[in-house]
């Protein structure tokens, strides 16, 4: 085309000969112009070649991609120690013994793992795994160098606190435990010192490898590697290893450590090790607060880094259902710390499949490496004696790859940031300005602020139908009862929202070339970039007003665009590659560069999605029945999507030719049409059993319950088999395999949180509880629970009551407080304030009804480890203006709910909750059972 244009205008100008070339064919047809017709538009050049170069542009995003993911799952080769499965490790050699080894360490985690599941208040966490730990400890210490102390300190603590987690929790323990190491240089005495934190209790119903026995195991090879080589840095500081015994009851035992152990006024600094998955890279997703020295130090001394402030910003906003024990570190010891966890394989994460198999060694070896090297750094770092000093504001930190990581304090990026916008709306009117002096006058090749701004609207016009349309394909499938095809298989996220969500963006974009037919592609094409670029930078600068560190991911892509497209392509390549000289060799440039402007982000961003989706396609399996996850998930998809491939699908759209587009769009139909009616006639199931599981939740419970009147008299009582499950879908995927004989119905709500003895506060994540009534009792031999008015004072004034309560739990209890209406609790001495009511407890009693939960409950976790659980507490009611007279006694001015938690043998079996009643529960279901008890009380 562009020889034939040079000899049908014999070298006319240079604009218009530009403009023939991105056009190519019969320009002169005026059926073209009607139609846009793209073969001729599209097409950079005749024949194939446009559509060789857009294969180009796919294949270098797709290297650019495969990176990524190669970077994003690599894995270090665990120390091929020969002596690592030596069953003694005082006989590892000496050359060895100073280095990390995941073999060693897994030796640990196996035999934690093997005492089974390590609740609280259990032999297998209370004796078994404290005696393990002690003497994996001492033979550590016997192994170290002469030159260092090695002390332990085991803790038995109780206390309260209160935990503004979920809706809010009060907590009460009694006698848990810590393990606690101190590591020095002999005869030191040193009074600063580094934490390290794991927890070696388990979740109920399962072992525990990744969360936390793997953390534990880590630790316990860090102290064997700096025991046995100590380093100068010994000389400084101290480093504290704090296994503690009760970290699933909610953070229990790092709180008591860090309010009453006697080394806790030594700690400066800590590290947290986590898990919310079996393996992976372990994540740093929390830091300071305020302290970006620690986050500095990790950046210089891991070797193997994985750091994100949108991790964090994400976290401390809520949206995850989880905390751990750097909450407690952070807030109640006011010290900085580090919070690291693994991830990947959240589909196990507190299940019976939490198993040592599921973890890589590869896993181990990375982490190791890496906490080895943190310690040795923060050890010998001054700033570890006076922390204060470097207390100063937020700090932005990201890696690349897991090669580097940066870090920079808060105000720079606000600098950085603000130059960046400035800048790049300074290129977008430059933009127009430099096409309308090399247009010559000529409003064809004028790249106006109105085409510019019309790519804006169409850009947003396009992502906003985009998602419009998947949520409609997710509202179907929700109406039809085929939720969460993609638990199982992830890929099915693709074909059912990523490929319809590309389609409409993609058609959207495609007329609006159609009603710009005399515009060339290369005009749009540019417009479309800096639409891009503007949308970007005017989110970067709202990100930037409200002071969030995530407006880093849209600062990386404002100045990638700005070095590659703006400066370097419009102000040297072009000019270096003029398309009139060599257009094949223009082009090919200008894809290269298109490629290198959003090469950064892409490998970013796409490795942050991928993560993003690693952690939430699991966690929908314990999400609950309120919120449809097709419609969560669908956004999510578009909105990776929009960020990951904004320019790259504007860029395909304006370059290829009509049978590239034709071809691009059926074959994405296709699969997204084969896929759509996959899942709607049932073909991709939810959930997989055995060895690598994504299975179902349930817990199951044999529950008796009690109502009693205000005179302590028996109002109603009844035995139920309770059923809850965790994700959306309920029990409708069990209709056809549960046994005729279960008559399960629905449970009726009645009473505080519903009659349902919870372990938690999740009332309003649950839409349904499912019970089958039942006629044997539990047995009478029960750990004793009860609940006792001791005495009610009225104060003088008759506004105030004073009750005064005897208690007697089971290692495991939790207990509902509602104050009656025209009541309000002013004061008690479970906490030293009383938080706000706002756990949802059951039906609303005054206004409301209907489903509406009453916000008007004190949510009490009790745990204990040993010993009795008797223990008294007060409570102090005001009675308010309105409802001031005497009743004469006859109306409760308090409703209390008592539940108990048997969740061990022998307690926790029935006849019902056997391996033979339940054998009809396939492999691909997950279940917690253990029996409760319900006591409702007046007073």
């Amino acid at each position: 085309s562009i020889m034939a244009a040079r000899r049908r205008q014999g070298g006319g100008a240079k604009s218009e000969e530009s403009n023939v070339a991105w056009r190519g064919g019969d320009v002169g047809s005026s059926n073209n112009k009607r139609s846009g017709h793209l073969s001729s538009r599209s097409g950079v050049l005749d024949g194939f070649l446009p559509d060789v170069l857009v294969l180009l542009y796919l294949a270098l995003l797709f290297s650019l991609g495969w990176f990524s993911m190669y970077m994003h799952w690599r894995l270090p080769e665990p120390l091929a120690v020969q002596d690592a499965l030596q069953e003694s490790l005082a006989a590892s050699s000496a050359s060895h013994a100073n280095l990390f080894s995941a073999l060693r360490a897994r030796r640990h985690l196996e035999d934690i793992s093997a005492l089974g599941v390590r609740h609280v208040g259990s032999e297998a966490n209370e004796v078994l795994a404290k005696a393990t730990l002690l003497e994996k400890i001492e033979e550590i210490r016997r192994s170290s160098s002469s030159s260092v102390e090695i002390e332990v300190a085991v803790q038995n603590v109780s206390g309260g606190y209160f935990l503004d987690f979920l809706a809010g929790m009060t907590h009460i323990y009694h006698n848990v435990t810590n393990i606690a190491v101190r590591f020095s240089r002999k005869g030191s005495n040193p009074q600063h010192a580094f934490l390290i934190n794991a927890h070696y209790d388990s979740a109920i119903g399962s072992i525990g490898a990744s969360d936390d026995a793997c953390s534990c195991s880590i630790m316990l090879e860090v102290l064997q590697c700096l025991s046995s080589d100590p380093n100068p840095y010994l000389s400084q500081h101290a480093l504290v290893l704090l296994f503690n015994g009760a970290e699933e009851t909610f953070l229990q035992a790092s709180h008591g450590f860090i309010t009453q152990h006697p080394w806790a006024g030594q700690i400066r600094a800590f590290l947290n090790l986590e898990a919310a998955g079996a393996g992976g890279r372990e994540i740093v997703f929390q830091t300071g607060p305020q302290h970006p020295w620690l986050v500095r130090a990790y950046a210089s001394a891991v070797p193997h880094p994985y750091a994100s402030v949108v991790a964090q910003e994400i976290f401390q906003s809520g949206v995850i259902m989880s905390d751990t024990d750097f909450r407690i570190f952070r807030d109640y010891g006011h010290i900085p710390g580090i919070d690291a966890a693994f991830y990947v394989n959240g589909y196990v994460y507190h299940t019976e499949h939490d198993v040592p198999s599921a973890i890589h060694d590869g896993c181990i070896q990375r982490a190791g490496e890496n906490v080895v090297a943190l310690v040795k750094h923060v050890a010998s770092s001054p700033l570890l004696a006076n922390p204060e000093e470097e207390k100063h504001g937020k700090v932005v930190f990201f890696d690349l790859l897991g090669l580097v990581t940066v870090v920079y304090p808060e105000r720079l990026a606000l600098i950085i940031n603000s130059i960046l916008v400035l800048a790049s709306l300074g290129t977008v009117y430059l933009a127009t300005v430099r096409s309308k002096k090399l247009s010559h006058g000529q409003q064809s090749d004028h790249l106006s602020w109105s085409l510019i701004l019309g790519s804006v609207a169409v850009q947003l016009v396009s992502w906003v139908a985009a998602a419009v349309a998947v949520l409609l394909i997710a509202s179907l499938v929700t109406a039809t009862g085929r939720s969460m095809s993609w638990y199982s298989t992830p890929h099915m996220l693709a074909l059912l929202y990523g490929l319809p969500a590309l389609l409409v963006c993609s058609t959207v974009q495609v007329l609006w070339t159609l009603r710009n037919p005399d515009e060339s592609i290369e005009k749009l094409e540019k417009a479309s970039s800096l639409a891009s670029q503007l949308i970007w930078t005017l989110i970067l600068a709202a990100l930037t007003y409200l002071r969030l560190c995530s407006a880093v991911v849209f600062m990386i892509s404002v100045a990638s665009v700005l070095i590659f497209k703006n400066l370097l392509w419009e102000y040297a390549a072009r000019k270096t590659f003029p398309k009139a000289r060599n257009p094949e060799l223009h082009y090919i440039v200008l894809v290269l560069f298109s490629i290198l402007g959003i090469a950064l982000p892409f490998l970013l961003a796409l490795s942050t999605f991928v993560a993003v989706f690693e952690m939430f396609v699991p966690m929908f399996g314990r999400s609950g029945s309120v919120t449809p996850p097709d419609v969560v998930v669908s956004v999510l998809v578009v909105f990776s999507l929009w960020f990951i491939g904004s320019h790259i699908v504007s860029f395909l759209v304006l370059a290829s030719s009509v049978r590239m587009k034709r071809f691009l769009g059926l074959v994405s139909f296709v699969f997204f049409a084969v896929g759509l009616v996959a899942v709607l006639l049932g073909l991709v199931f939810p959930y997989t059993g055995g060895p690598q599981p994504r299975p179902k939740r349930m817990f199951i419970q044999q529950v008796d319950r009690t109502y009693l009147n205000l005179d302590g008299s028996l109002n109603e009582s009844d035995s139920v088999l309770l059923l809850s499950a965790l994700d959306y879908l309920e029990l409708a995927p069990m209709r056809n395999i549960l046994p005729a004989s279960l008559e399960i119905q629905k449970l009726e709500c009645k009473g505080l949180m519903c009659g349902v003895p919870l372990f938690i506060p999740i009332l309003q994540f649950l839409k349904n509880f499912w019970y089958v009534p039942i006629e044997e009792k539990l047995p009478q031999n029960l750990p004793s629970t009860s609940l006792e008015q001791v005495s009610a004072v009225l104060s003088p004034s008759g506004s105030k009551t004073n009750f005064t309560f005897e208690a007697n739990f089971p290692v495991r209890a939790t207990m509902f407080i509602r104050p009656s209406d025209g009541y309000s609790m002013t004061a008690w001495s479970l906490d030293s304030h009383v938080p706000p009511r706002t756990v949802p407890c059951g039906p609303k009693r005054v206004g409301g009804g209907g489903d509406q939960l009453d916000p008007g409950c004190y949510f009490i976790f009790y745990a204990r480890g040993f010993g009795d659980g008797k223990f008294s507490f007060w409570l102090e009611l005001i009675k308010d203006e309105a409802h001031e007279g005497n009743d004469g006694g006859k109306q409760p001015s308090l409703d209390i709910a008592v539940a108990s938690h048997h969740l061990d043998p022998p307690h926790s079996k029935t006849e019902f909750l056997s391996k033979e009643m339940l054998e009809w529960i396939p492999d691909w279901v997950t279940t917690v059972t253990w029996t409760s008890t319900y006591t409702s009380y007046l007073f």
